[in-house]
């Protein structure tokens, strides 16, 4: 049940990044806020104890949408065992910090685990 829930709000999420890119200037803002509650909804689904596969697929989904209410549970991924979720949570981070999201640059910074060479590409579903 809460795999069903997290893939909607993955898909959601992507649809309203892919849409405030392309939406018209006087639709902005209601995108951007649709994107901002579903990256709260992905960052608590992140912290929920799911699979790794899907916290792969939530930590590079949180990357993309540039909310910085996703820098903290972000870190604390950072932690957990599986190392892929690490690296995408760490390339998450970096994205953030590139798009000047406030305290992305200093966790990934201060990120000691293993670092991805490039950018990630989407994780297999």
């Amino acid at each position: 049940m809460i795999r069903a829930g997290v893939l909607v709000l993955l898909g959601l999420a992507a649809l309203a990044c892919r849409r405030e890119q392309e939406a018209p200037a006087s639709a902005e803002t209601q995108t951007h806020a649709k994107a901002v509650v579903a990256s709260k909804q992905l960052s608590t689904a992140l912290a929920t104890g799911v699979s790794p596969a899907l916290q792969r697929q939530v930590a590079f989904t949180l990357g993309s949408a540039g909310d910085a209410a996703a820098v903290e549970p972000l870190k604390a991924v950072l932690a957990q065992q599986d190392a892929d979720v690490q690296l995408y949570a760490y390339d998450s981070l970096r994205k953030l910090g590139d798009r000047g999201v406030s305290g992305a640059e200093e966790a990934a910074a201060a990120y000691a685990g293993p670092k991805p060479g490039a950018p990630l590409e989407p994780p297999d579903a």
